[in-house]
């Protein structure tokens, strides 16, 4: 991994190097794209555009975490109030904490951001890493975010800090089953880690999304399990906003049986 520079980082977001690429999410009883995944890249000057797995680590110990959460949900809510004023259906748009920004700010900043592009605080969901621990701040910073109306997703679940217990403790609208399971790599352990997701899920009004749905075969096995949106190079590979518009209208409903 390259290091990169404080002043580097700052750069990026202060200036103009930063962008959003997004993955649809699609409704698999339906077929129709519902909301998006925002993915954040870097358009480096002499290194060319870096996927975040490049430097987002270098981002809080820069002390910059909040700077670009800031940066990632004004940009997010953008590019939403864009796509309705085309016509596209997404209603939400989700973005990816660091653990750093889950603090008494958050909420705050993601309600102005929508406020800003002129949308609905739900038109907004903040999604929990695995690796972020449920303590005291995050339990009040959930409960921030949901009193301001912004969606709350947990994240991979079944992975890291935050398991079933975390749904003790706080209520989130989403629940997030990681690739791993959905590719049924681990037999049926896979499907009972997704019964689980569902069965938490459902039982305090949340949706499950299956991420990493790549084929027919995947899609009906989650829909059997019970999971409600699909995420996936079925539907669609991660396209830059622009192009947001057109993978929507080329998602096809299949007739497969369910």
């Amino acid at each position: 991994m390259t290091d990169f520079t404080v002043d580097e980082l700052r750069r990026a977001v202060e200036g103009d190097e930063l962008v959003l690429m997004f993955h649809p999410q699609v409704d698999m009883r339906t077929g129709r794209a519902v909301a998006a995944e925002a993915g954040l890249r870097w358009h480096h000057p002499k290194l060319g555009l870096l996927h975040a797995l490049a430097f987002v680590d270098a981002v809080p110990l820069a002390g910059l975490a909040d700077a670009y959460m800031v940066w990632i949900l004004r940009s997010a809510a953008r590019e939403l109030a864009r796509w309705n004023a085309a016509g596209v259906g997404i209603e939400h748009v989700s973005v990816n904490t660091w653990p750093e920004n889950l603090g008494r700010d958050l909420a705050d900043h993601a309600v102005a951001a929508a406020v800003e592009a002129r949308l609905d605080p739900s038109a907004l969901e903040i999604e929990l890493t695995p690796v972020a621990r449920l303590d005291g701040a995050t339990i009040d910073c959930v409960k921030r975010l949901r009193r301001g109306k912004v969606r709350v997703a947990l994240d991979e679940f079944g992975d890291g800090e935050l398991r079933l217990g975390a749904l003790r403790d706080v209520t989130v609208d989403v629940i997030k089953v990681p690739m791993t399971y959905v590719r049924d790599s681990q037999g049926p352990f896979a499907d009972a880690v997704i019964r689980s997701a569902v069965e938490m899920a459902h039982a305090v009004g949340a949706l499950v999304v299956a991420e990493g749905v790549e084929t027919i075969a995947m899609r009906d096995r989650v829909l059997r399990l019970g999971c409600d949106i699909g995420q996936g190079y079925l539907w669609s590979r991660v396209v830059a906003s622009d192009d947001v518009k057109r993978a929507v209208d080329a998602i096809v409903i299949d007739g497969s049986t369910l």
